[in-house]
């Protein structure tokens, strides 16, 4: 223990062993800076939440799953029951490691949320392939009394798009503008423009884009290039593009 300790650059003293851990988070050495708390800790020290949470993103892979969890303690032990926002940034974190069913216990297990913790759970979901999942959890979040807001739609479109269930997204991109008066950005018409194309609309993607009130971004353009080569389409229509 003597020899990693030293190995580590540590010492008993809270402010070098604080910054060994800054240093291995900058650094992205996970499992480092995991030893650094671990260390400090059985030595009578508190890393304070702020450090934790920014070690919960380094958890980012189905490969460091026990590292999450041993974070997602350490969290917990600090501030018991956590706030809003870091059990936020525990679903999001789960959901980096590829665990929707630990996101899932953690989202069920909050006494409160807000429109980000629902945010987060959608795309947690999303990225991790569950559409219709996404979807219900939407629906909920509007029979719970909540006002969607931007951020939220995109991930709605992304579960569409999931699902290929272009008209129903369709009708929630409208109904993002009429009922809840949200002005579409950017990024808005990108989800759209790929929840069309990768569903196999594309040419109903095209007809979206050239309708568009704004000019189309470059990134716009390329998500319609990108769903068109992986439909492996033919090349007249790469050349629209």
């Amino acid at each position: 223990m003597a020899s990693r300790r030293l190995s580590l650059g540590l010492s008993h003293t809270l402010p070098r062993g604080t910054h060994k851990f800054d240093e291995f988070c900058n650094h992205g050495n996970l499992r480092e800076a995991i030893e650094v708390l671990d260390y400090l800790q059985n030595h009578g020290h508190a890393i304070d939440l702020i450090r934790l949470l920014r070690l919960a993103k380094l958890c980012d892979r189905p490969e460091v799953m026990q590292e999450a969890k041993f974070v997602h303690e350490r969290i917990v032990s600090l501030s018991h029951p956590p706030d809003v926002t870091s059990h936020n940034a525990i679903i999001e974190m789960y959901s980096r490691c590829g665990s929707v069913v630990y996101a899932v216990k953690v989202f069920y297990e909050m006494s409160e949320k807000n429109t980000d913790t629902w945010c987060v759970m959608m795309k947690c979901l999303v990225r991790n392939g569950y559409g219709e999942e996404a979807i219900s959890l939407f629906t909920r979040f509007k029979q719970e009394g909540n006002k969607p807001d931007g951020e939220i739609f995109k991930e709605l479109f992304s579960a569409y798009a999931l699902t290929g269930d272009v008209k129903k997204g369709s009708l929630q991109f409208q109904a993002m503008q009429r009922d809840y008066g949200i002005k579409p950005s950017m990024e808005h018409y990108n989800s759209v423009t790929k929840m069309l194309a990768a569903s196999g609309h594309l040419e109903e993607a095209l007809s979206f884009i050239e309708k568009m009130p704004v000019e189309p971004s470059v990134d716009v353009w390329e998500t319609l290039t990108l769903q068109e080569n992986i439909l492996h389409t033919d090349d007249i229509f790469r050349e629209i593009c």
